[in-house]
């Protein structure tokens, strides 16, 4: 009887098979889905880097390439013109001390006109009179 259902029905009883035929099977199986792996793998690499989208891409790297010329660019001449910077800090520092100086003045005349106003007789009408 279980011959007949095994004819009639190997999906429920299976044959039989060797321990080495099931691990052939088994690696054979391994195989072939890692070689489709590699293949998805491979395809997503290669769409990648055809993509050219506003965050990755050829266009990407090609502008920051730009940029980071002119950035070199900029610090070049930075360390050209050092000694003009130094001369630029000096010539501030003394504008800012001459600014200091004057405000100073200004604020000693300010307080002079302030004392001295209520001792200024203010002419009346008839006295601008000529």
């Amino acid at each position: 009887m279980a011959d007949s259902k095994c004819a009639l029905h190997p999906h429920i009883f299976p044959r039989r098979i060797a321990p080495s035929q099931v691990l052939d099977q088994v690696n054979t199986d391994i195989n072939n889905v890692l070689t489709r792996m590699d293949e998805v793998e491979k395809r997503l690499a290669a769409e990648a880097k055809q993509m050219d989208g506003p965050v990755g891409g050829a266009d990407l790297r090609e502008y920051q390439t730009q940029v980071l010329l002119k950035l070199r660019a900029i610090r070049d001449t930075m360390l050209k013109e050092g000694s003009s910077l130094e001369q630029l800090r000096k010539e501030r520092d003394q504008a800012r001390n001459e600014r200091d100086a004057l405000k100073k003045q200004v604020d000693k005349l300010n307080y002079r006109v302030h004392h001295l106003k209520p001792h200024v007789p203010v002419p009346s009408p008839a006295d601008m009179k000529l």
